[in-house]
């Protein structure tokens, strides 16, 4: 398990990109779990898992701090 409190601001970027990485890559079948669980359109699903990757997958870039080299 990562312990997130002991990584730098480059890592938990990277980490945050990779996961956006991998939802977009699973994306149908998150969609679909999503569908089943909270009842939501699966088209409304589907949406959602685009948008809400690329908004946090940016997230790290936002961040007003220096990043590690």
């Amino acid at each position: 398990m990562v312990d997130w409190r002991r990584k730098t601001a480059k890592e938990r970027a990277g980490l945050l990109r990779r996961w956006h990485d991998l939802m977009l890559e699973h994306r149908e079948d998150l969609a679909v779990l999503m569908t089943a669980e909270q009842g939501k359109p699966l088209a409304e699903a589907r949406a959602r898992l685009v948008s809400l990757p690329a908004f946090w997958s940016g997230s790290p870039r936002k961040v007003d701090v220096p990043m590690e080299k």
